[in-house]
Parts: C-alpha cells; sequence; structure tokens
C-alpha cells in the first residue's frame, strides 16, 4: 500500500507499506479488546493511516467500521448513539469540539467502550473533562504513515488524571511486544542514558519498505540494520515509558539552552482559558531565539498576553517561557488534524515584513547572520531564505562557484542536508565589519550513506550583506577532513560554540593589522613561527606543504586585531596529502582564515584551505 506522510515539516513522501507490515493490524485490533461485535467509528481521512491503517482493524476481527466523509462532531456524536459505537478515533481538537457540541450531555453514548486519540497528547483538564462526559476508556496511539501505524500506546489504566499515576499522562506508552525502540544521540548516533532526550529509533516489520521513487529520503531515513530515525525528540524512564518531546526540527535553541516547544504547549494548556496553544521560536537580538505561543481562547474567556506568560513562569523554568503571545482564531492543521507550525512562521514572518517595510531600516550584517545559522541552517528550513539572502546570493567555494539563491545555492545545500540528515552548524568565532561578517564555524551529522558514520569538519566563511539581505559568501570547508572521519569511522569531536557570538561588536578596522596580514598571507606552507591552527594539522600532525609562488588577496577586512581574509594562492605541492607525493607543476590553493594580530605578527588564528580541490587536481594531473 502506498501511502503520503502528513507533510509537517516539508512536502509529503509516498510511504512504501509492506503486506507484512500492515498484517501487525490484526495483533493492533486484538491490543484494542476488538471482536466481532465491535462498531468502529472511522472519522480520520482514508489517505492517511489513521484513517485506513486504523479502519481495517474492525474488520480484521470480523467487526463493523463505520465511515465518516469528514469530521462532524454533531453528526459524530449521532453516529455513535445510532450504530451504537464501541470504538473510535480521534484528535485531541475533534474531542475538545465534541464536548463544547450543544446536545451532548443528553445523548447516549453508553455504547463507547474505548477512545483512541494522538497526533498531540491529551491534557489532564481536558482528559478530566472526556471522561465525564463520554464516560469510557482512553487510549493514546503513537506511531506514523513509516511503521504502518501505531507502535506506542499508553493504555486506559494509565489514565488516571487525579491518581498517583497521573503523571504517565505526559507519556505516549510503552512499545508493543513486536516492537524494538531506541532513544539515540542524534551527534553521535549512540543510546543515551535513561532520562535523556535523545531521537527515537525503531525497528519492526511494521517498519516501511522507503519512500516510492526517492531513494535519498529512503537511505537518510532507515539505517543500517533497518533502524528507523522518526525525528521525534523524546525520553526513556525506567518503566519503559516513553515521553515524546517533539521533533527535533521544531526544537528552540535560546541562550544555547534546548527548549521543546510540546513542553510549553502543555504547561499553557493548564490555564483555563487556554483552548488551543502553539510554540514556536522567533528570533530574539540577545537569545538568538526565544519561544513565542499563539494561543486560542475558549469561548466566552479571556486572559492577557502578561498573564499567560506570568502562568507559565508559575509552571516552568523562566528561560522556557514564552517572551511573547499571539491570539488567532484557529490554529493551522492538515486534514488529519496535525498542527502546521510552518505556516504560522510563515504567516508571522510575513506580518513582521510588512510591518518592518515602512521604515525598511538597514539590517545589521550580524544579525542576517545570525538568520542564516539559526533560522535557515540548523531547521533546514528553506522557505524563510527569501526574508535574509538576496536572489542573486552566489557562494565561492574554491574554483566552485553556485550562483543564484534559488536556483543553485539552496538545491546545493539541500542537497548536502539529504546526504547527511539532521546536520547542524556550531559557530566558534565570530568577526564584524560594517558590510561583511566572518565566522569559523563546525559542520556535524551522520552520513545517511555510509552505515550513518559521524562527521565533524571545520570552515571559515566571509558574507557581505547590501544592508537588507546577504548577497554572497567565499568558503572554505575542511572537506579532507570529512573524508578521514568517514572512511575511518571515527569522528572528532566537536569545539565548544563561542559565548554569545551574536553580540559580537564590531570595532574600528586596524590598517597594521590588514597590512600584516597581507604579507603573512604571501608565505609558503607550513608557517612554523604562529600558533595558527589549519585544517586538520592538530589531530593529524601532518602539514600540507605548498611553495606559494604567487597569491591574489579577493577578500580582506578588520576588527581591530583580528582580520578575515580569503587568498587564491598558485605554487608547487610539496606533500603532506594522503597518498599523493610532491610534483613540481604550478597548482592553486584557496585560503580562508580569521586571525589574530599582535606586536606587528600574526600570532593565532584559523585558515582553512581547499585541500580536497587540490587533491582533486593534483589526481587529474597524475592521470587517475
Amino acid at each position: 500500500m502506498l501511502l503520503y506522510t502528513s507533510g509537517t515539516t516539508g512536502l509529503p513522501k509516498g510511504v512504501m507499506l509492506t503486506n507484512e507490515g500492515m498484517s501487525y493490524t490484526q495483533r493492533l485490533a486484538e491490543a484494542w479488546a476488538m471482536d466481532p461485535s465491535s462498531v468502529n467509528l472511522v472519522a480520520m481521512p482514508m489517505f492517511h493511516i489513521g484513517g485506513s491503517g486504523y479502519g481495517m482493524s474492525t474488520m480484521l476481527v470480523g467487526g463493523h467500521t463505520v465511515l465518516m466523509r469528514e469530521v462532524n462532531p454533531a453528526q459524530a456524536i449521532a453516529l455513535i448513539a445510532r450504530h451504537r459505537v464501541t470504538h473510535t478515533f480521534l484528535v485531541p481538537t475533534v474531542v475538545q469540539s465534541l464536548l463544547q457540541t450543544p446536545g451532548i450531555q443528553d445523548a447516549d453514548l453508553s455504547s463507547l467502550q474505548l477512545l483512541m486519540y494522538g497526533a498531540s497528547p491529551i491534557g489532564d483538564v481536558l482528559l478530566r473533562q472526556a471522561l465525564g462526559v463520554l464516560q469510557c476508556q482512553f487510549m493514546q496511539a503513537y506511531g506514523m504513515t513509516e511503521t504502518s501505524g501505531t507502535v506506542v500506546a499508553l493504555p486506559p489504566e494509565d489514565h488516571e488524571p487525579d491518581g498517583p499515576r497521573a503523571g504517565l499522562l505526559r507519556s505516549v506508552g510503552r512499545v508493543y511486544p513486536w516492537v524494538e525502540l531506541r532513544v539515540i544521540d542524534p551527534s553521535t548516533l549512540d543510546d543515551v542514558a535513561t532520562g535523556k532526550v535523545g531521537e527515537i529509533w525503531l525497528r519492526s516489520a511494521m517498519v516501511m519498505k522507503g519512500y516510492w521513487n526517492n531513494p535519498e529520503a529512503s537511505r537518510e531515513a532507515i539505517q543500517e540494520g533497518g533502524w528507523l530515525r522518526t525525528g521525534d525528540a523524546a525520553y526513556l524512564d525506567e518503566q519503559g515509558y516513553i515521553y515524546l518531546f517533539d521533533r527535533f526540527k521544531d526544537m528552540i535553541i535560546s541562550g544555547g539552552e534546548n527548549i521543546y516547544p510540546a513542553e510549553v504547549e502543555n504547561a499553557l494548556y493548564g490555564h483555563a482559558a487556554v483552548l488551543e496553544v502553539a510554540v514556536i521560536g522567533v528570533p530574539h537580538p540577545r537569545w538568538v531565539e526565544t519561544p513565542k505561543a499563539i494561543v486560542v481562547l475558549k469561548p466566552g474567556r479571556q486572559v492577557t498576553e502578561q498573564e499567560l506568560i506570568a502562568f507559565a513562569r508559575e509552571n516552568l523554568a523562566h528561560y522556557k517561557c514564552p517572551t511573547s503571545i499571539a491570539f488567532a482564531s484557529t490554529l493551522p492543521r492538515n486534514a488529519s488534524g496535525k498542527l502546521l507550525k510552518r505556516e504560522l512562521r510563515r504567516t508571522l514572518q510575513e506580518a513582521q515584513a510588512s510591518t518592518t517595510a515602512v521604515s525598511a531600516a538597514p539590517v545589521t550584517v550580524l544579525a542576517l547572520m545570525r538568520r542564516w545559522v539559526v533560522d535557515y541552517f540548523n531547521r533546514q528550513d528553506a522557505s524563510v531564505c527569501a526574508q535574509f539572502i538576496a536572489p542573486d546570493y552566489a557562494l565561492r567555494i574554491g574554483d566552485t562557484t553556485f550562483a543564484g539563491r534559488d536556483e543553485e545555492w539552496l538545491p546545493a545545500v539541500d542537497k548536502q542536508f539529504r546526504t547527511f540528515p539532521g546536520m547542524g552548524m556550531t559557530v566558534h568565532q565570530v568577526l564584524v565589519g560594517s558590510d561583511r561578517v566572518a565566522t569559523v564555524f563546525s559542520e556535524h551529522g551522520a552520513s545517511g550513506g555510509i552505515g550513518g558514520r559521524m562527521a565533524v569538519w571545520s570552515g571559515v566563511g566571509i558574507y557581505r550583506s547590501n544592508g537588507s539581505r546577504l548577497t554572497g559568501c567565499v568558503a572554505q570547508e575542511d572537506y579532507m577532513t570529512r573524508l578521514r572521519q568517514l572512511k575511518s569511522g571515527v569522528a572528532d569531536s566537536v569545539e565548544p560554540p563561542a559565548a554569545a557570538p551574536w553580540d559580537t561588536a564590531a570595532l574600528a578596522p586596524d590598517p597594521q593589522a590588514e597590512s600584516v596580514v597581507r604579507r603573512w598571507v604571501a608565505r609558503s606552507w607550513p608557517i612554523a613561527d604562529c600558533a595558527v591552527r589549519c585544517d586538520d594539522e592538530h589531530i593529524t600532525g601532518v602539514p600540507l606543504a605548498f611553495d606559494v609562488r604567487t597569491h591574489e588577496i579577493t577578500e580582506l577586512f578588520s576588527s581591530g586585531p583580528e582580520v578575515a581574509f580569503h587568498v587564491r594562492q598558485t605554487g608547487l605541492y610539496r606533500g603532506g596529502l594522503p597518498g599523493i607525493d610532491a610534483r613540481d607543476e604550478t597548482f592553486v590553493l584557496h585560503c580562508n582564515g580569521l586571525v589574530q594580530v599582535q606586536d606587528g605578527q600574526v600570532r593565532s588564528g584559523r585558515v582553512i584551505r581547499d585541500r580536497i580541490g587540490l587533491r582533486a587536481a593534483l589526481l587529474k594531473a597524475a592521470g587517475a
């Protein structure tokens, strides 16, 4: 069977489900206490696994199924009474609507035995109301299209909002016996300790065969050994209960702290005036980003922004609390009831753009760079790029240029995201000029094509701005280091991030320091009389030997005694690359650096050279 994903974080993908995987629906039906006397109300769309997969459950044990064309709370109440429905599956927002439907108190719902819910947790306030009105058992289901349906469940006996097990309502339950589950650190691919947040990995015969006509996405999702990467952040307790935090892509990083929106949402749901809530990250000048809550109030209820923030602070650590609240009449959801946070981000960003367009004040290059790292790269959300990346943006790496934001640059970076799913960027140093910013950074992720091997590689980038958007970048990334780690299977460690990099001040240029660096980049490699770190020589102990004959500086600027540069050197390769001997021909070596000048000399800093490009040229010259 071919079903498509919900597309809550991107375009839907076709999921290839096997007969064996779907056969477990009968086991699920038995686990849900279905039998030939059961009557199942299916209110989810049939193109969704929660409709088609769940809809087959009762039929596989000889029971009856009642289909709804679309969710209509009043009609659902009537169908339950008319057909003596025993089982149904609803999302919590529909349960909420059901309880607000006029006449539900007088309806005959006595046949209802089990109400299953999913897509989001159910708050204890809503559960108390639903238990009182519907008088049936509740079960939470966790699964996805890629797993042929439910793989984790929180059974009825764990739904006690006022009992000693009330804390379990924050859990999605435990895995079924035929499912294996691990919680993995996405940066190291190791199992995390009990109670620590990581990514859920699943293995079972229920797992999909792959994505239709999308081999790259299939390799990213299904790891060596048949493990499915879900992209969901969670932790396990000592009893094996799984506590789902959020999609990793929705995680908010504020002042270096990880904030999971679901935790903030659950706290706000405890307020008596809140009907629905969604939390997303928004830019912040100091903390990079902070939580913002979009709230739908219950009919007839009122509460102010400050009152809700104060309520959150009573229940959460202050750094997790929203710094702003927006009120809405509804939240965007897809046909299966899942919240579309990307639509919320887009709506807020468009509103902000229209508000700020009147003044058209210049945007600092540092603020643009922060958005590049936080909003785009670490969230992998290409939809926001148009706000801070110019259409004619061009990236130069070595002798290769990716011209045009949408034509060449975005497709190239997207390919890297697919090759290293879940990859991220850490900024280690920032240098700010009037219209340029330079960063020393590292990128890190697990390869989707070499058994999930982890790699960490460094880079130095110099970015230009026109006052409203970034217009271009000259960067060098140490792909030779990445190649070494992927071949060996041993990853380097990620160096600590810079402290508050987005607070870096722009100092006055230092012409004397610039003059020192102009002379320094004409020297041949290795340069032994300074502490500048080049590529991964501090790890391998093998320096690159390159006899510089000519050089051309294409980028150079300073902020106080710190200088960033790009230089194109030509000269003779004398050794240092694995398996390649010295040659007497002239080759090109591109170098990016961010160095510090003291007492008229370059004392320290970071230089990344295009060794992978030099290696390719050497191999080509050798006929390899």
